[in-house]
């Protein structure tokens, strides 16, 4: 006979949550936050708020909006181009 490895990601017998990606392993699973994402991703995923952190690449005569996961550059007024 032999054993075989259940995929607790495709059967969903795994607790990864939402924003997170469930990833199989020989015998178990891992859980990640993801990209855009931080936490115990057992538990919570939460926004990263790259704007409120600095961490986007918005330029220094544009603005930054936070969404899920991401965020966007965006023109002050009397400039154009992608922010």
């Amino acid at each position: 006979m032999g054993c075989v490895n259940t995929d607790e990601c495709i059967s969903n017998a795994h607790t990864c949550v939402e924003w997170s990606d469930c990833t199989d392993t020989p015998g178990s699973y891992e859980c990640t936050c993801r990209s855009g994402f931080e936490g115990v991703p057992t538990i919570l995923c939460q926004n990263i708020n790259e704007c409120a952190t600095r961490e986007n690449d918005c330029h220094e005569f544009g603005y930054c909006v936070d969404n899920y996961g991401s965020f966007e550059c965006y023109c002050l007024d009397g400039f154009r181009g992608s922010g």
